[in-house]
């Protein structure tokens, strides 16, 4: 995953790049990122170990906080690799299987993306490994650390009183550390949790709580330290949520007002500056000032030029799109939507699957490992303990357990195998199914473009017949087949078997049936009409002689298992 450099970092150097990266990591992420980077390359050749783990998962938190989630999971999952190959005498906690602020980052990232279930997963084993820290003041602050997350969960879910629960508990366990920037912390979740709730009341007074106890805990910090601190940091969350929370009641005067303030207040922290200006954005296009709005989104989208925050990036260009149709200005909207389309077919998403399918195999194969040797203790107990009654009868256990460990290894490779060999079929299908969407998105948009264009009062032949060049030439896709071919083998050979009057067309029709694509799917992408679909399906199914009883889709289905 790293470049191999020509030199090595001492520890102390590790440490001093460490320090930087911390440092940084809030008021300007791009120079902790470059420090991180610089550090790993530079102290990769050393092998696996505890400085190096803490960069490499400290840069994979600042990726995750950029929103470049499929980078983040890369550097995520190689600290777990990392993680494994240090000795345990080297370890700050000897007694953790998984190093849980990794967890918990990879779980943010599944959240982030709206996977609860693997969000849930990873916080609850990093739970289990929290638990067994010995230092009592980090162990405290990583426990209410998940409690929050899994608070999150269950409000996604809209079960408040579980939520609540958790939030209780990370209250309390923040109480005893007595840190005011934890404290505020968890007086912001249950913010969070009353706007969900709809409890104005509550809403009203745990804001009013917050800023009175921002105003009186930051008397404590010298003024130089104050833009700076996590009090301020997480006072200025609790601004933007209060914002979004008066945006959705269409308060936009308020809102705004709100998320100008959080702008001031997170000034040192360039993390939040784009989520912030993105809501401002939006607030100018729903108080229906358009010029303002379309000169902001302009603006948002040139700092967003990088690959990060691809999510705002797609919010601004929706709002630019929402402007032009609105004005009726089709040049500036035809420039807007090739925008989206191409950020639509953004590699970002491939590589988080791919990053999260390694992620997956890691975890199962140390799992698995992890089984093993936990058998194997368990195995040399009992050995110990037959070598004492009796040699003769150690002998003979021995070689039976040998041998069944031997089966048992066996049987535990195989089932690996298999469960990747199903994840990389999985992995195939979806792509092909993602292959898919995307022509039928394309012709979607270009269809749109063509209907336009063809309005009455605005005609231009040439245009028009661009256009409809772009959707003959998406209408085609030569690698279709292959990629199909790959997720079901010999597919179409049993369908040719089975008629040889089949055209090419019958078969990729086939081929859509079989990914349960439906009519109107279908017919978007191919770029034809439902009923002409239809008509294809009629005489597909006299080309298979099937009767009128049979359900074409049942049929197509049922030859994997001929």
């Amino acid at each position: 995953m790293f470049l191999q450099a020509a030199f090595t970092l001492s520890a102390q150097s590790m440490q001093q790049y460490l320090d930087s990266v911390m440092l940084y990591n809030q008021i300007n992420p791009d120079k902790a990122l470059n420090f991180g980077l610089d550090a790993i390359r530079k102290g990769y050749d050393e092998g696996p170990s505890l400085m190096l783990l803490k960069i490499n998962t400290r840069v994979g938190q600042i990726l995750s906080e950029q929103h470049i989630d499929g980078q983040a999971i890369r550097y995520l999952n190689e600290s777990l690799v990392i993680f494994s190959g240090i000795p345990l005498d080297e370890r700050e906690e000897k007694k953790v299987s998984f190093p849980p602020w990794v967890l918990v980052n990879i779980g943010n990232i599944y959240f982030r993306n709206e996977n609860y279930l693997l969000a849930k997963e990873n916080y609850l084993k990093a739970l289990d490994n929290f638990k067994l820290f010995e230092d009592q003041e980090m162990k405290n602050y990583g426990l209410a650390t998940v409690y929050d997350n899994l608070a999150l969960i269950s409000l996604s879910s809209k079960n408040f009183k579980t939520s609540e629960e958790y939030f209780n508990k990370a209250s309390k366990i923040r109480g005893t550390l007595q840190k005011n920037e934890d404290l505020l912390y968890s007086k912001l979740g249950f913010l969070r949790l009353y706007i969900e709730m709809n409890n104005h009341k509550a809403v009203d007074n745990i804001f009013r709580e917050i800023c009175d106890f921002y105003r009186d805990k930051v008397k404590l910090i010298s003024e130089k330290d104050v833009s700076s601190s996590f009090l301020t940091r997480n006072y200025g969350y609790a601004l933007i949520r209060i914002g979004v929370y008066h945006m959705k009641l269409k308060k936009y005067d308020e809102a705004l007002n709100y998320f100008e303030n959080a702008l001031n207040v997170l000034s040192s922290f360039k993390v939040e500056l784009p989520i912030i200006e993105t809501y401002l954005t939006e607030i100018h296009y729903l108080k229906n000032d358009l010029t303002r709005a379309k000169k902001s989104a302009h603006v948002n989208i040139n700092k967003l030029s990088k690959n990060n925050f691809n999510k705002l990036r797609e919010k601004n260009l929706q709002i630019l799109e929402s402007i032009y149709t609105r004005q009726n200005k089709k040049d500036s909207l035809l420039i807007v939507k090739n925008s989206l389309i191409s950020f639509y077919v953004n590699k970002e998403k491939n590589i988080i699957n791919k990053e999260f399918s390694r992620l997956e195999s890691y975890l199962l194969l140390a799992q698995k490992q992890q089984e093993m040797n936990e058998e194997k203790i368990t195995y040399n107990t009992y050995v110990f303990i037959l070598i004492i009654l009796c040699v003769v009868f150690v002998f003979l256990f021995i070689s039976v357990r040998l041998n069944l460990n031997l089966q048992k290894a066996i049987s535990q490779k195989a089932q690996i195998d298999k469960k990747l060999i199903q994840m990389e079929l999985k992995n195939k299908n979806l792509a092909l199914i993602n292959k898919t969407k995307f022509i039928s998105q394309q012709n979607t948009n270009l269809n749109y473009i063509l209907e336009s264009t063809r309005n009455k009062y605005y005609s231009q032949d040439k245009i028009e017949a661009k256009i409809e060049t772009l959707l003959t030439n998406f209408r085609v896709n030569e690698k279709f087949e292959k990629q199909f071919d790959e997720v079901y083998p010999g597919y179409f050979n049993k369908l040719i078997k089975y008629s040889n009057k089949l055209t090419q067309n019958d078969l990729r029709l086939c081929a859509y049936i079989r990914l349960n694509q439906t009519t109107k799917e279908i017919a978007q992408m191919c770029g034809v009409s439902i009923r002409t679909i239809e008509s294809q399906k009629y005489r597909l199914r006299k080309k298979l002689k099937l009767s009128k009883d049979q359900s074409l889709t049942t049929f197509l289905f049922s030859l994997d298992l001929m």
